[in-house]
């Protein structure tokens, strides 16, 4: 609705300038400006019109002024959009009539689309409220000029403060927009200038956490914040959880905020509004920004003091028609300059252009002004560098483009209002620097630009385990061993016990053993120099990764051999009968273990582990004031470290690879004493997921020597008792239920008989003939392991139970082979053989 209100307005100002050339046109050249103000958009600066109006009507009454000529303005609406601002200008340059100069843009933005394209068709183009540093290349924009100062205008004044007070360590922080970015690039060189050193600028785009703690870091106290509304907030909040905004800080900031801007809800700050209020309140902030009505009653340009003028253009706002809707805007002064700045720019060149005779020969005249005649552009661009008057918003030059105006300097103060307290005049060369009030400062006292110097005490410390994460991780440990030492009570005396018995109770107590040598790590990875010496903590550091490496091994090396051995006999199809012993088993776990203590030992005696000391950054001791602690911590390594540690993982890795293989091809035999395959595959599931956790977060705690240890530890003690629960509480609660044992045979025919009546009518089918096959083959493989320790004790027995053994297999194979004639006559004789 508002930009169909303000295209009204705009149409009806074009239908009044056109009735206003039928009039005037008899005695008056009209002369025409192109004017490309935002009446919408991201900033209304239709509040500037009045003003601006007002300008040419004075300017129009003069006779002293552009006497010949009646100057008038063409409006388009470049809704503070950069494409826009160029759509539109295109527009004003392509349509009659002919533009002498162009007013505007309002943005930044926008002005920085119009200037760097009006060169192109030698247009000057004079913003009235643009100050975006980059406006000040004279590259990029060579006919552009502007009424409102710059925003780096404000860094001579900025400077100035610091050397009245005597600050030379300085720091600042701004919004990563081009708009403070160039600032702070002046300001850098300023301060240069002014042997001011800069300690640190933080630059920062929405979460200015980081920076605000990079300033605490450096010791900032004197810190200069350019930046957005919003962002001022965020930065504001973060000062006050740091205690940086109270007494001994100093904070300068843009002046142009709103009216206690700190209560807006402009986003999200991580602070409650009374905090934002005590944090802006506290601060006593120095705000610096432009003069935009002039504090004098002197009489300006235009007849008219800034008073006056003020109460002039509120009155058209609120009771003019044409100007009802239009928004007020603070900065309609730099309208009315800017008409003026113009105007007078143009009535200079009507006197020059009187003298000077042009290359073609003819003497030119305003109104013979076109868009190729460069001549005339630079005749203009001349009288505007030598402009000098004093308008509303006080005395109007300009230097290479830019306006050099009056900065208004005004502090908050306890009753959060802000008070103008002086202001910075470059014109004045004397003392530029003007006081109407006193500086108040949080605490009574100037703060220093430093915090005064102390006697700082750094104090080394060593970071270690400690005694009660260490006792405790050991008691873990201890009764871990416990645990396993019931484990080893159990399977020695229930090892006869079929179900135990079953199970390869010799390689049991080896999983045991492994356990338990496992468990130890725990106690050689957690001392320290602190408590054993130095060639102590050395060997612990050795016999840590024995512990670790030769436990691992005879654990799963073990169960791996038990699971290959189930593999060979039961699910390996082959009529060969195999026959393994656990003598086999424990040569193969042998051999797994000497690929181990090669490679540890080789490590030990190449590149054996000593103690290497890393130190850690330096923190404030909060138990002791000005006192400082240098950490370190003592770390267990050799110079290639990382090439023993990865061919242990790749063996190891390979180990587990291995052990998977062989639980997954081996997880249908029927025999749930025999086979630990279910079992192996937690065990091994377990320790693949936790280690890989282990290494990676080892890598990220690595500087935190208790965190390292509680996690570590934690992840071995928790692998180690799953292992050992997983593989030995089946056993206990297989003793518990069947305490006199059950027999293979007895097994096989109950769940024979839990078949239903149908199934037993029906076919055999093959897949269970099978198992049945596997079954037998593992009763011939307990038999022949009796039957070789029986051996020693008696020929005639061995005799005995070889012919008896000799009788069950030719019984068998002979019943095997009648099962491919006839399924029926298989099953029965295969029930009587078992």
């Amino acid at each position: 609705m508002k930009t169909i209100l303000v295209f009204v307005f705009i149409s009806s100002l074009a239908i009044l300038s056109k009735q206003q050339d039928s009039t005037d046109g008899e005695t008056k050249i009209p002369l025409y400006i192109g004017g490309l103000l935002s009446f919408s958009g991201g900033w209304d600066a239709s509040g500037l019109v009045p003003g601006i109006d007002y300008a040419l009507e004075q300017i129009n009454a003069r006779e002293d002024l552009l006497s010949e000529y009646d100057l008038r303005i063409v409006w388009n609406d470049t809704q503070c959009s950069p494409g826009l601002s160029s759509r539109v200008f295109f527009d004003q340059i392509y349509r009659e009539p002919q533009k002498i100069m162009i007013l505007g843009g309002a943005c930044s933005v926008g002005s920085e689309a119009i200037a760097g394209t009006a060169h192109y068709w030698n247009l000057i183009s004079v913003s009235p409220t643009s100050s975006s540093p980059g406006l000040s290349n004279r590259v990029t924009y060579p006919l552009f000029y502007r009424t409102r100062p710059a925003e780096q205008s404000f860094n001579p004044a900025r400077v100035a403060i610091m050397k009245k007070f005597g600050w030379t360590r300085v720091a600042t922080i701004h919004e990563n927009y081009e708009l403070f970015s160039l600032t702070v690039d002046d300001m850098v060189s300023r301060l240069k200038e002014a042997n001011i050193t800069l300690i640190t600028s933080e630059s920062f785009v929405d979460n200015p956490k980081n920076q605000v703690e990079s300033l605490k870091k450096h010791d900032a106290k004197i810190i200069v914040a350019l930046m957005y509304t919003d962002q001022a907030q965020k930065v504001f909040c973060e000062a006050y959880k740091l205690n940086m905004t109270g007494d001994g800080y100093v904070w300068m900031i843009d002046g142009w905020y709103q009216n206690k801007w700190w209560e807006l809800d402009l986003g999200q700050v991580d602070c409650t509004q009374e905090e934002l209020t005590a944090a802006v309140g506290g601060s006593y902030y120095i705000g610096i920004r432009s003069q935009s009505l002039s504090s004098t009653n002197d009489m300006t340009v235009g007849n008219v003091t800034p008073s006056e003028y003020d109460e002039y253009v509120k009155d058209q706002l609120a009771n003019n028609p044409n100007y009802s809707h239009l928004t007020f805007n603070a900065d309609h002064p730099y309208g009315y300059d800017t008409a003026w700045a113009i105007a007078l720019a143009l009535n200079a060149s009507v006197n020059t252009f009187k003298a000077t005779t042009f290359p073609d020969g003819r003497v030119r005249r305003l109104e013979d002004f076109t868009y190729d005649d460069k001549e005339m552009t630079m005749v203009f661009l001349e009288s505007l560098a030598q402009v000098f008057f004093l308008g509303m918003t006080g005395p109007v030059k300009f230097e290479k483009g830019d306006r050099v105006g009056i900065s208004i300097i005004h502090q908050l103060r306890e009753d959060l209002l802000d008070h103008q307290i002086g202001d910075f005049n470059p014109l004045n060369m004397q003392d530029p620097l003007q006081w109407t009030s006193d500086l108040v400062f949080p605490g009574g006292q100037v703060p220093l630009d430093h915090t005064p110097e102390v006697e700082i005490t750094i104090v080394i410390r060593q970071e270690t385990v400690g005694a009660a994460i260490f006792i405790s991780m050991c008691t873990l440990a201890c009764l871990g061993i416990l645990l396993a030492i019931g484990f080893l009570v159990f399977n020695i005396k229930f090892r006869e016990q079929r179900y135990v018995k079953l199970s390869s109770p010799n390689l049991n107590n080896l999983i045991i053993t492994g356990g338990m040598i496992v468990y130890t790590g725990i106690f050689f990875s957690g001392v320290d120099t602190q408590s054993i010496s130095y060639n102590s903590k050395t060997v612990c550091c050795q016999l840590n990764v024995w512990a670790l490496s030769v436990g691992f091994v005879l654990s799963f090396g073990s169960m791996f051999s038990k699971t290959w051995r189930v593999y060979q006999i039961a699910a390996f199809k082959s009529p060969k009968r195999k026959v393994i012993t656990d003598q086999l088993l424990f040569k193969m776990v042998a051999v797994l273990l000497l690929i181990d203590v090669v490679i540890l030992i080789a490590w030990q005696v190449v590149d054996p582990m000593k103690i290497a000391v890393r130190q850690l950054h330096t923190r404030d001791d909060p138990a002791t004031p000005n006192q400082l602690i240098s950490p370190y911590i003592e770390l267990c390594e050799s110079d290639y470290i990382i090439y023993w540690l990865l061919a242990l993982y790749i063996y190891k890795g390979i180990l587990l690879i291995f052990g998977a293989f062989l639980a997954w091809e081996t997880r249908k035999v029927a025999i749930a004493a025999l086979n630990d395959s279910k079992f192996i595959g937690i065990s091994v599931y377990n320790v693949i997921i936790l280690c890989t956790i282990g290494v990676t977060v080892s890598f990220l705690i690595g500087d935190d020597p208790k965190a390292l240890y509680l996690f570590i530890s934690g992840i071995i003690i928790f692998c180690n008792t799953v292992t050992l629960l997983v593989i030995f509480i089946p056993k206990i609660l297989s003793v518990w239920k069947h305490p006199e044992g059950k027999s293979i045979s007895s097994m096989m025919t109950s769940r024979r008989q839990n078949k239903p009546s149908s199934a037993r009518n029906e076919s055999v089918p093959i897949h269970n003939l099978t198992e049945e096959n596997d079954i037998l083959k593992a009763k011939v493989s307990e038999l022949n392991q009796e039957l070789e320790e029986k051996r020693q004790e008696s020929c005639c027995e061995m005799g005995c139970l070889s012919l008896r053994l000799a009788c069950f297999t030719s019984a068998k194979d002979h019943d095997h082979n009648n099962d491919n004639d006839n399924n029926n006559e298989r099953n029965k004789n295969t029930d009587s053989n078992i």
